[in-house]
């Protein structure tokens, strides 16, 4: 990573300012610490289709769910893909 950064200034890794960036980039790392339980608990969330699709591409689902034989449904319940309808 010192590498890249010193590259994108112009500096090759033979420059002085090498060790300098790679404790830096020691230190930068070293403050991050990983979460001692998820933020999110994802049993818990309730994703809507409708909010992560474009109407566009919700209209087209609606349609073709309608056209859907019922033997391929169940497939679809597990998308949510009848919350469209």
């Amino acid at each position: 990573m010192a590498a890249c950064r010193l590259a994108a200034k112009g500096k090759t890794m033979a420059d002085r300012g090498y060790d300098a960036e790679v404790k830096s980039i020691q230190a930068f790392l070293s403050m991050q610490h990983p979460a001692s339980q998820p933020v999110i608990n994802p049993a818990t969330l309730d994703i809507s289709v409708e909010e992560y699709v474009a109407p566009r591409f919700l209209r087209r689902m609606k349609s073709k769910v309608r056209d859907t034989p019922t033997s391929v449904l169940p497939q679809l319940r597990m998308f949510k893909l009848l919350t469209i309808l």
